[in-house]
């Protein structure tokens, strides 16, 4: 059985890294995430029985196929209709399948795919390049399985052939409480024996977590910066005092969230060429209570810079309905600008879950 694999959803800072397989979804909130690494799911071995008995004929070929998943991806997940929970299955978006040993696989082996009909259909797959051929497909309840043949051999000697599923429907935010797990499983082709098929499959099981709600406000003070040419005009910059983070009831906004805080945008020099940067030269957490109690210690050390602003991670859980506050020391830097831009702002960072994106970001005041 193969170890399971870290390959949670990504959080609000993460990134899409470009398709390969097909046309980008459009990723609505709590919708499809096109090849994100996947983080929030398990592989593991299959829920389902997929052997088929071949009869052992003496002179048959003993090969010893493995499939394993791909760290990248899809991903599906949706809340309940009262937003206390939530779903994420991951779908890898390609699989690595080899012949332990020195000898290939010869062209047809089979793929069998199980995966739920509510949420997804329409899947073609093709194995190093070339389309695999479809077979049978059946359903039972919100179980379908589709079987295909592989048209390319499967190699051995440590190399291998990527296979690559596309599926042509995605039902993005659909809830379902009992989502059918979906497995890939790769058997050998007629007239050779497998003796090893604990790692002939991937499962992928959809993973339910409490859903939250996190706002974000912040009060607001001010300091200087002082104006290339003229400085006894200095300019007049937002920066925060205190961040509040909410936990808008139902649901408790779990442990391991955070924030980033943004200065304003300001023109260094324009020789030899313009250069932007931000004002803020450092941030620091000089208190935090918990609905009254002190939660300093919970509360990390901000990192960033200048350029990139600060982030600030916050190591305790917020019970739903019941607000942390953040006291913070802001300075700017004292270098002359030629030119500052309004602007500041706190932005909330999530490990997923937050069923309300509008009240995750707070601005400084114009």
């Amino acid at each position: 059985m193969q170890a399971a694999e870290d390959l949670s959803p990504p959080s609000d800072d993460n990134r899409r890294k470009p398709l390969t397989m097909r046309e980008t979804l459009e990723n609505p909130p709590g919708g499809v995430a096109r090849r994100t690494v996947l983080k929030a799911t398990a592989w593991s071995a299959p829920v389902v029985a997929m052997a088929v008995a071949t009869p052992f004929a003496a002179a048959s070929t003993t090969i010893d196929l493995k499939l394993e998943a791909q760290p990248f991806g899809d991903s599906l997940s949706a809340f309940s209709p009262d937003g206390v929970t939530r779903y994420t299955l991951a779908f890898p978006g390609a699989f690595s399948a080899s012949a332990a040993g020195a000898t290939p696989a010869p062209v047809g082996s089979t793929l069998i795919a199980v995966f739920d009909s509510r949420l997804v259909g329409g899947l073609a797959v093709t194995v190093g390049g070339q389309p695999a051929v479809a077979g049978s497909t059946t359903t039972s309840g919100n179980r379908t399985t589709a079987t295909f043949t592989v048209p390319v051999e499967i190699p051995a000697n440590g190399a291998s052939v990527t296979v690559e599923p596309v599926f042509g429907t995605w039902n993005t935010d659909t809830w379902v409480a009992d989502a059918e797990p979906y497995v890939l499983t790769l058997q050998a082709p007629a007239g050779t024996t497998d003796p090893n098929q604990a790692d002939n499959s991937v499962t992928s099981t959809a993973v339910y977590t409490d859903a939250f709600d996190e706002g974000v406000t912040a009060t607001w003070g001010t300091a200087t910066v002082p104006q290339t040419g003229a400085p006894s005009s200095p300019f007049t910059v937002a920066v925060p005092q205190t961040v509040t983070l909410t936990a808008v009831a139902p649901g408790e906004v779990p442990s391991g969230q955070g924030f980033n805080i943004w200065g304003p945008t300001s023109l260094l020099t324009s020789t030899p060429s313009n250069t932007f940067t931000g004002v803020y030269m450092a941030v620091s957490v000089t208190s935090a209570t918990l609905d009254g109690a002190d939660v300093l210690s919970s509360i990390g050390t901000p990192t960033g810079d200048l350029k990139n602003g600060f982030h600030v991670d916050v190591n305790t859980a917020i019970p739903a309905g019941k607000q942390l506050v953040i006291g913070l020391d802001v300075s700017v830097d004292t270098a002359s600008r030629e030119h500052v831009y309004a602007g500041g702002s706190v932005n909330l960072t999530s490990s997923g879950g937050d069923r309300n994106d509008a009240n995750n970001a707070t601005n400084a005041p114009a």
